[in-house]
């Protein structure tokens, strides 16, 4: 442990003690309204949560609270970007910085090709667990998504598989579809970038955007930009 002292001379001033400031001053944990939430135990949040009124705020990341996930070879954080769900971040078995580094993974929904924003938007931690839940409300829908960072029981050092998992759940009237987003940039072997974007609508019932330069993210999910 460590600790700063800092001492005055007699008959001299300190500085003024800073107020703090809190991105929030109470909890304001989400409403977990489906049912799956119960059945699997993670229910019950901690006090430790975050919500943005996307509609009328979008604070900078400075101002907002992160949350981790990770299992010692994969990690990711949440809570510093819009939309809750985004994965920043995200680093592991090992760490690079080149081009095939990962990029944020973040999913919106839309109606016919149009996006629907969020209203407002929620990140908290189920109590006792490592997991992050984030839900965003629209006008007529709600999105959860849940990640987790698997650790099996008995499975120690290279052995714990280096990924993050996630779950999510889509409510809501019409015909809504998720679209998957990554700003990761791939090379291939002899330096071209790579346009990998895959096509998934016939399990996922997810839209794929186009956008030449971008490309998958491997570690975690088949995706666009």
């Amino acid at each position: 442990m460590s600790a700063i002292s800092i001492s005055c001379a007699p008959g001299c001033k300190g500085p003024e003690p800073l107020e703090p400031v809190f991105w929030q001053d109470q909890s304001e944990a989400p409403e977990l309204d489906d049912p799956l939430f119960a059945q699997v135990g993670i229910d019950e949040l901690s006090a430790f949560d975050q919500r943005i009124d996307i509609a009328s705020d979008d604070p900078l990341p400075a101002f907002r609270a992160p949350f981790g996930v990770g299992n010692g070879l994969a990690f990711t954080t949440l809570g510093l970007a819009s939309p809750a769900n985004r994965l920043h971040g995200s680093v592991g078995p090992t760490y690079d910085k080149g081009p095939r580094f990962f990029g944020d993974l973040w999913f919106t929904v839309e109606r016919d090709g149009v996006e629907l924003p969020a209203q407002v938007e929620w990140t908290a931690r189920p109590k006792g667990t490592a997991i992050v839940v984030t839900r965003a409300d629209g006008d007529d829908y709600t999105l959860y998504t849940v990640d987790f960072a698997p650790r099996p029981t008995g499975v120690a050092g290279p052995d714990v598989p280096p990924a993050i998992g996630r779950i999510f759940l889509l409510e809501g009237e019409g015909d809504l579809a998720l679209r998957l987003h990554s700003s990761t940039v791939l090379e291939d072997l002899d330096g071209h970038l790579i346009d990998d974007i895959r096509n998934a609508d016939d399990t996922l019932n997810k839209a794929w955007p186009s956008c030449p330069g971008r490309a998958t993210l491997p570690m975690m999910a088949r995706g666009g930009c």
